[in-house]
């Protein structure tokens, strides 16, 4: 239920927590206050009461056994009445004289100093406002060894108040003797003891909520520091997560450490993460120029290999022209043998242009293998390059490699991160939020390496392609150069004929045998050339060919380092 909330809503939670508890322990205070005063208050009415309980019951008991011995000796009942009225009558007790003593013989009173009128009447029908038939009880209660009676009676000035009376018998007489207290001075007692009681709890509340608000005060404003340093320490962490993960990138950032506890460490350590991270796309950003790099040289020499090729398609073409028009010259040549005898001049004017049309042949044989060096050199070149660049794909997919053994690492540094917040319970809640902000942090990484892995493996297969293209059209100009080479011994060897004819022509009575197998000879050459000049024409063709398909693949090169490059570009370095 508490994953829904923030680290800094859930220090807010412990604040109303605290507070909530202050005002429990306020109401608790108070309360138990109050319930102590009404206690001591109560216990001190009982202890009171008990009191005078006691105080009346030795009182009564003490001035019934003095009566009792001081009318032992008189026989007279009159004079015993009149002395237990002289010993009684002047006796008061309390602060406030209420107290006293009477006497009665049965329900008749015998001795009542507060009212003297009474003495002698028998007042069996006196009862209180409640109908408490106090005379009676008090008699039933001093024939059982004594008791107490509980009624209302009017005091002076104070008007109806609980009063507590106890009686027994006088020793030796059929006389009873009693006494009572007004309750009001225990409610009086009591009334001022809960005052200040009242007072003192007060203070004590007062105090001790004081005293507690000043620790709660502490305690909170304690939190607000603890939360507002949490939540800063944890505000930067993620703005840095937020900014790598939303495509910013700035890797030269740093979380800025102030402190020595837990968020610290883990800034500590992610801030080793974004140097490694740097390096690494830095190392990824030096070798993506030098695809780059590597992809624009070998469009470069494609476009040359293409060029070339074209030239030696067109000489190819001008070589074929000219061994088609030696053909038909040799054509002529025979047929001119036929007439030798009387055209002479004729078959001298053939020579001519046959030796012309061969130097030219020979021309265009030294350019063609010319072309054919160039081509060669220009594939071995190609072939480096694209070994460099086989060998730069290779660097790259070992950083990849690394940036995928990071992103492991701190996988795990996040499961170890998530696995200490869960031991630390609920004050652990905002590690194991940016525990899971460096995971999904590391699967982003994760996924942005197997994408340039990805991209690397396209590289890789692509160099592999062009480089077996190369080898093939190396294999081709190779085989070019090998018909040139044939060409221009063939051209060689006709031109030696072709002099042989023109020295001979002078003889041509005498060598038209030998004339007539120099053209035959010429003849098979030329039907040779022809057929080497079609070989020529076709691997120029597969020459182009090749060309063009090396320049689509580093234009697929070229457009693959773009891409590389964009990926890089999102960090910045």
């Amino acid at each position: 239920m508490l994953n829904r909330f923030t680290v800094k809503q859930r220090m807010y939670l412990i604040i109303v927590a605290i507070l909530a508890l202050f005002l429990v322990m306020t109401y608790f205070a108070i309360q138990n206050g109050t319930k102590t005063r009404d206690m001591g208050i109560q216990k001190t009415g009982e202890v009171m009461l008990s009191d005078q309980k006691a105080k009346l019951q030795v009182a009564s008991h003490t001035i019934a056994v003095a009566i009792g011995h001081a009318i032992e000796s008189i026989t007279d009942k009159e004079q015993q009445i009149e002395l237990i009225r002289k010993m009684i009558d002047d006796v008061r007790f309390e602060e406030d004289s209420s107290g006293y003593y009477f006497v009665y013989e049965g329900t008749v009173n015998v001795a009542l100093p507060p009212n003297k009128k009474l003495q002698g009447n028998d007042l069996a029908e006196l009862k209180d406002k409640n109908g408490v038939f106090l005379v009676r009880e008090l008699f039933d209660n001093a024939k059982k060894g004594g008791g107490f009676v509980s009624y209302i009676w009017p005091k002076p000035n104070a008007g109806d108040v609980p009063k507590l009376s106890y009686s027994e018998m006088i020793p030796g007489t059929n006389m009873w003797i009693g006494t009572g207290v007004y309750l009001d001075n225990i409610d009086a007692y009591q009334a001022s003891m809960s005052s200040e009681i009242t007072s003192q709890v007060k203070k004590s509340i007062f105090v001790m909520l004081s005293t507690a608000g000043l620790i709660f005060a502490g305690i909170i404003t304690l939190c607000l520091i603890i939360v507002i340093g949490i939540v800063k320490a944890l505000g930067s962490m993620i703005n840095s997560f937020q900014d790598i993960a939303e495509g910013e990138g700035d890797l030269t950032k740093r979380i800025e450490i102030k402190s020595r506890d837990e968020i610290a460490e883990l800034a500590k350590w992610f801030n080793i993460f974004l140097e490694k991270l740097q390096r690494i796309i830095g190392t990824i950003a030096q070798n993506t120029a030098a695809v780059d790099s590597e992809s624009q040289n070998l469009s470069v020499i494609a476009a040359s290999l293409e060029k070339n090729a074209g030239q030696t398609s067109d000489l190819s073409e001008n070589v074929a022209s000219s061994a088609e028009e030696m053909s038909v010259n040799m054509n002529n040549v025979a047929a001119a043998m036929e007439q030798s005898t009387t055209n002479t001049s004729m078959v001298a004017s053939a020579a001519e242009e046959m030796t012309a049309t061969i130097n030219e042949i020979a021309q265009n044989a030294g350019k063609a293998h010319t072309i054919s060096e160039t081509a060669v050199t220009q594939a071995e070149k190609t072939s480096v390059r694209m070994a460099e660049l086989g060998a730069s794909a290779e660097a790259i997919s070992k950083v990849t490699e690394t940036i995928t053994e990071i992103s492991e690492q701190t996988n795990l540094l996040a499961l170890n991160a998530t696995i200490e917040a869960a031991r630390a319970g609920e004050a652990g809640k905002g590690f194991a939020v940016v525990a899971n902000e460096i995971k999904e942090l590391a699967k982003q990484t994760a996924m942005a390496t197997l994408d340039i892995k990805k991209q690397i493996d396209d590289v890789q297969s692509t160099t592999g392609t062009t480089v077996a293209e190369i080898k093939e059209i190396s294999a081709v100009i190779n085989s070019v150069n090998e018909i040139v080479a044939n060409i221009s011994t063939s051209v060689a060897e006709q031109s030696a004929a072709t002099a042989e004819i023109a020295n001979n022509i002078n003889q041509a009575a005498q060598g038209l045998s030998e004339v007539n197998e120099n053209v035959s000879q010429v003849s098979v050459v030329a039907g040779s050339i022809t057929k080497d000049i079609s070989m020529v024409n076709s691997a120029a063709e597969d020459i182009s060919t090749s060309s063009s398909q090396v320049n689509t693949s580093s234009s697929d090169l070229m457009r693959m380092a773009e891409e590389l490059k964009k990926v890089v570009n999102t960090f910045k370095i």
